[in-house]
């Protein structure tokens, strides 16, 4: 009915977007396997996931992109992988799109050749340099069309109708985020100026998403630059101002952001890091220290990829709860963040989160990234397993006993 497809944005639901209700019945299929989210772009609506030990309020569809690339600087990186082969990148991700592997995977499978220097039982930041080249792309991952179009306006609503949920600011950071708008605007336009484009000038100059014969006039959000960030990419979007303390240490404050998929803005604004990652097991004891003096030096972009497991929850009144039913109802959830200071307001860093989902059986396709999550399962600290939605129980069993059965695989 028309009531079911209002938009509807809240941290404790999902959004119901009326482009995706029909793709979201299709899912709802007892004993069915579920299709993946690069193949259906934000259809899971109707329902809805939840960590298996945390609730996650929000993950609307984040759906895993293709990112298309013009004047790829490696060509061997423009080939298939060899899924036996260790990764040499994880970068561009249209190379793994191309190729029918699930994109989630190809951080596991990249990290699977650098597992020596993990020590068990402590928690790592994982940061890597964001370099050139290929993987300069990287940084803002655009799907392609039409799943770009339909994520792009179910975001361009939430920013319209219900934008004091998703966008945060404070008055000092207004520079920081006039600075941020114009390096998205020349990023998109830069390594995909068949999709973006810049025209006019002065006052008239417009930024286009010409694929969806769509623009906006600069000028008109001089004062509110974070609306336009949020109608034009998929990443949540963070500023973090870098405070300096009496005693000489670092204070990085969430300030502004424009966010709907990671976590709720408004009862985070303007807590520093620490606090923001008060919920992570062993994040003050293990990371803290270290992060810090990562904010504080940072020069140069950096990423890294977390992962966590996610339970699609249909509507069905009784679930079968057998192993091999609940393996199909479990997502892979690899959170790609990046991280970067801005060069005029050099007290801010930006961060970006984008979250890429696939059923945790397609791991089946690329077995050295099975590996990789089996052996974490193995060596991370228990608390953080539970934190991630792989704690202790039947969905912790059900996946160690699938990854251990890739692994064996000739």
């Amino acid at each position: 009915s028309s009531a079911m497809l209002a938009p509807l944005f809240t941290w404790e639901r999902l959004v119901t977007c009326s482009d995706t209700v029909a793709l979201a019945g299709s899912c709802l299929q007892p004993r069915r396997r579920l299709p993946s989210f690069h193949q259906h772009a934000g259809s899971f609506l109707g329902a809805s996931f939840r960590r298996r030990a945390i609730h996650v309020p929000c993950l609307a569809f984040t759906a895993s992109c293709v990112l298309k690339r013009l004047r790829p600087r490696s060509k061997l990186r423009c080939r298939p992988p060899d899924v036996r082969e260790p990764l040499d990148s994880p970068f561009p991700l249209s190379r793994f799109e191309k190729s029918g592997l699930p994109p989630s995977a190809r951080f596991l499978w990249w990290e699977h050749s650098r597992r020596g220097r993990r020590r068990e039982g402590v928690i790592r930041s994982g940061l890597h340099p964001l370099g050139v080249g290929a993987e300069e792309s990287g940084w803002l991952e655009v799907s392609a069309d039409p799943a770009y179009s339909s994520i792009m306006a179910y975001r361009r609503e939430v920013v319209q109708q219900q934008r004091d949920l998703a966008i945060v600011e404070d008055e000092a950071s207004l520079g920081a985020q006039q600075e941020l708008l114009a390096l998205v605007v020349e990023h998109l336009c830069t390594q995909l100026p068949e999709r973006f484009a810049v025209v006019g000038g002065g006052q008239e100059e417009r930024v286009k998403s010409l694929a969806e014969s769509l623009e906006w006039r600069l000028a008109d959000y001089a004062e509110r630059p974070l609306e336009l960030v949020g109608s034009l990419i998929q990443e949540d979007v963070c500023l973090m101002r870098e405070e300096v303390q009496v005693d000489g240490t670092h204070r990085h404050i969430f300030v502004a952001g424009v966010v709907m998929d990671s976590f709720d803005p408004v009862a985070k604004h303007m807590l520093p890091m620490q606090e923001l990652h008060e919920p992570v097991p062993q994040y003050s004891s293990d990371l803290h220290k270290s992060m810090d003096r990562v904010f504080a030096t940072l020069r140069k972009p950096v990423w890294r990829a977390n992962f966590s497991v996610a339970e699609w929850q249909g509507q069905e009144e009784h679930v079968d709860t057998g192993a091999e039913t609940l393996l199909e109802r479990l997502y892979l959830k690899v959170e790609y963040e990046t991280l970067r200071r801005l060069s005029r307001n050099d007290k801010y860093l930006v961060f970006t989160i984008r979250a890429h989902m696939d059923p945790i059986v397609s791991l089946a396709s690329v077995p050295l990234a099975a590996a990789a999550l089996a052996e974490d399962l193995q060596n991370l600290p228990e608390a953080l397993l539970g934190y991630r939605g792989i704690g202790e129980g039947t969905s912790r069993q059900a996946v160690q006993s699938f990854l251990d059965s890739v692994c064996a695989a000739p």
